[in-house]
């Protein structure tokens, strides 16, 4: 299981700087002078503060890259914490197939199916 961490902490670090240079690109592409002054404020801002400043300023037409980063961002941060892989409600480990699958699941798979219903 512990090399299995290290290839989705991987996977999740290379995602996030994705998602954060689409977003860049996006923004600045944008017709919208909005967006193309927030992507000149996301180059000035900590990576760590983009969710929140993004959550709020951003159009429909990205609002699913700012989710899948927040995602990313929130699965990273539980690396950090030594908690990535379990499951947030029941603190069981996270099956590594269901992680294969998204890495930034929060679930396994008895509480996701509970939360759905």
């Amino acid at each position: 299981m512990a090399h299995s961490l290290l290839l989705f902490k991987q996977r999740l670090s290379n995602e996030v700087e994705q998602l954060r240079t689409i977003l860049l690109w996006e923004l600045s592409q944008s017709d919208n002078s909005y967006e193309q002054t927030l992507s000149v404020k996301l180059k000035s801002t900590p990576t760590t503060k983009w969710v929140e400043l993004l959550q709020n300023n951003v159009y429909p037409t990205l609002s699913e890259q700012v989710t899948r980063l927040n995602k990313v961002e929130a699965a990273l941060c539980q690396f950090e914490q030594g908690v990535y892989g379990f499951c947030a409600d029941c603190e069981t480990q996270i099956s590594v197939s269901k992680l294969n699958k998204d890495p930034t699941e929060q679930r396994c798979k008895s509480c996701a199916n509970k939360s759905a219903i």
